[in-house]
């Protein structure tokens, strides 16, 4: 991550089922991804799409708004000492994941691309 504003946007890609309940509710599902349990997300539609962290059918893209304020860049030496942050970083299969233990840290999810639900 290379920048110090607070908020930045970041995507997931999903089905467009799964996509009309996240806006709707405003909440992205909370999976134990690769880096360990949190909501996942991306810093372009391009990586988002690459991954399969949720899941094959990936139709519909979404933006949020994301607060990474004092996030810890994970790496092999850290990767559990992570009690102390709500965000984090980290790299898998060549991607820049972000990982939120926090969900009140994603806000204004909306709809970005893609299939639409309606």
């Amino acid at each position: 991550l290379t920048t110090y504003r607070e908020r930045i946007t970041l995507f997931l890609v999903v089905s467009k089922d799964n996509a009309s309940e996240i806006v709707e509710n405003q909440k992205i599902p909370k999976i134990d991804g690769p880096l360990g349990q949190g909501y996942y997300m991306f810093d372009t539609i391009t990586d988002a799409k690459k991954s399969s962290i949720y899941g094959d059918d990936k139709e519909t893209y979404l933006a949020a708004d994301v607060y990474m304020k004092k996030y810890l860049q994970l790496n092999n030496d850290n990767v559990d000492d992570h009690d102390f942050h709500r965000s984090f970083t980290g790299s898998v299969d060549g991607m820049t994941l972000f990982i939120l233990k926090d969900p009140e840290l994603i806000k204004r999810i909306h709809y970005c691309g893609g299939q639409p639900w309606n």
